[in-house]
């Protein structure tokens, strides 16, 4: 299982781009 490194990387990423909706609809598409 992935969860923990899956859940460190969004936020890290979330944090750095934590004004960005852009982010919050690619993680969207990537999720299906």
């Amino acid at each position: 299982m992935h969860t923990i490194s899956i859940k460190y990387f969004y936020e890290k990423i979330n944090k750095i781009l934590e004004r960005h909706d852009i982010y919050f609809l690619n993680l969207s598409i990537i999720n299906g």
